[in-house]
């Protein structure tokens, strides 16, 4: 009897959502997908307030990011410059005015609603089942920064796209301000096998309520070929 589950990993590092919808819709759909989760966290907001959304596809298939400050080049290349940028002239980390913070953190949301409205649309059009998974950093369980991902998901909810809080479910397990360190590799901030095994039960959930009628269409298939 073949209830076989393909997974595929189709993420690819220092992509943002924008980059994920042009190789899903271009490349990834003709393997005729059931399910498409997405994960999403705070530093999206940050590339796309430097890269744009979809205006940064160009028609002669190049692609050009949001014009960059004039010190680029010397902040690449000297720390010194990037210490100035930073607590002289107060630059943010995506090398904008921090008093401009929120309005570029709207215009930003802005677009990652476009292209999760552009995600939904594909995914319909194929019957495809779509997942939002909203990533939450070390120092959004801790308390000690803002938990970006909020006006994310308070679009899926008012618009009725489920997605996954992974900051409750990551508090609903215990971690909290006194052991978040523990999930976490502690100079990149990247999750460690505990963390990411956290993530993974975190979605787990939803992704088996998902996939729960493909397997039990394959195993209905299956008993009929056997009669």
């Amino acid at each position: 009897m073949d209830t076989t589950i393909e997974v595929w990993n189709a993420g690819i590092s220092g992509a943002d959502p924008f980059y994920e919808y042009r190789l899903f819709k271009d490349k990834l759909l003709k393997y005729q997908p059931d399910l498409a989760v997405l994960v999403l966290n705070s530093t999206d907001i940050h590339e796309v307030t430097v890269r744009g959304g979809f205006e940064r596809f160009m028609p002669d298939t190049t692609v050009r990011y949001n014009p960059e400050p004039w010190f680029v080049p010397l902040y690449a290349h000297s720390i010194l410059v990037r210490r100035l940028v930073h607590d002289c002239f107060h630059y943010n980390i995506s090398l904008s005015k921090s008093a401009d913070a929120e309005k570029e953190a709207k215009v930003a949301n802005g677009k990652l609603f476009e292209v999760i409205d552009s995600f939904r649309t594909v995914c319909n059009e194929k019957n495809i089942q779509l997942l939002f998974v909203s990533h939450a950093f070390g120092g959004e369980l801790a308390g000690n920064l803002p938990y970006e991902m909020l006006p994310m998901m308070g679009y899926c909810r008012t618009n009725k796209i489920p997605f996954v809080d992974t900051r409750q479910k990551f508090i609903d397990y215990g971690i909290d301000s006194s052991n978040w360190q523990n999930i976490q590799w502690p100079i990149d901030g990247h999750y460690n096998n505990r963390g990411y095994n956290y993530l993974a039960k975190s979605i787990s959930t939803e992704v088996l309520q998902k996939i729960s009628p493909l397997i039990d269409s394959l195993v209905a298939k299956n008993k009929s070929l056997l009669r």
